[in-house]
């Protein structure tokens, strides 16, 4: 969190405040995010997701597949 508000401190004079990760703009997106840090993209993360649930495997030794066995819980919107 130290980082991003670090970072929103350096723009805290300006009367405009552009967050490309709100934009909706998917190629502004993009491009923020392979631009931050990774303690930035830790924090963003920290603040879009509430919980990650992981399900047990079948059966012992079942190659993991992520998307069949994670559930994200997003943050709602504010």
């Amino acid at each position: 969190m130290d980082d991003a508000k670090e970072t929103l401190s350096k723009w805290e004079t300006s009367p405009t405040l552009d967050l490309p990760f709100l934009s909706g703009d998917d190629d502004a997106v993009r491009e923020a995010w392979e631009a931050a840090s990774l303690p930035l993209r830790r924090d963003l993360l920290r603040l879009a997701i509430n919980k990650v649930t992981v399900r047990k495997a079948r059966a012992q030794g079942v190659k993991f597949v992520g998307a069949e066995r994670i559930t994200i819980h997003w943050a709602d919107a504010a």
